[in-house]
């Protein structure tokens, strides 16, 4: 159940991806009319992010993959001597801020709850609010009131390959 976001997110970008037309010849042009059409400079390409913090014995993850305003990757809350939560989220990126579905595994049994996190100035520093339970899974109760001043805040590094 982890994977199937990933495997989502890939099958949406794939799709996107091959829905763009072939390039043009120019036919008018006898001189170019073999010759391909030069790639549009501003197409979108799957972006990779990395952000971790530590504190004390405690480290905390975030990997975000991006394709236009999509997002989904992992997310790890690993605490030193308490129950860890390991999992993956997809979501969308609106400006530099990331809401999505985040889908973990803690305590031998799998949640899910709603994920902030402001993506800025080489920091992702998680939001957090007042959240409500809806099917089984937790929500924030109002967006607009997502603080960010406080709450865990993860420095940009260099993806691991």
């Amino acid at each position: 159940m982890k994977r199937k976001p990933y495997y989502c997110f890939l099958l949406t970008a794939t799709i996107l991806v091959s829905c763009n037309p072939a390039p043009k010849t120019n036919s008018e042009n006898p001189a170019t009319s073999d010759t391909l059409a030069k790639p549009d400079n501003h197409q979108e390409t799957i972006q990779m992010a990395c952000y971790r913090s530590v504190v004390g014995k405690d480290t905390f993850s975030l990997q975000v993959k991006t394709f236009d305003n999509v997002a989904s990757g992992d997310l790890s809350y690993l605490f030193h001597e308490k129950d860890s939560q390991r999992g993956s989220f997809d979501g969308r990126l609106m400006g530099d801020t990331l809401l999505g579905m985040y889908i973990f595994d803690s305590e031998g049994s799998t949640s899910s709850r709603q994920i902030a996190f402001l993506l800025r100035d080489n920091m992702a520093l998680e939001g957090y609010g007042e959240l409500e339970e809806k099917n089984g899974e937790l929500f924030y109760k109002d967006l607009k009131t997502l603080k960010f001043d406080s709450g865990l805040r993860l420095n940009k590094i260099d993806c691991p390959h």
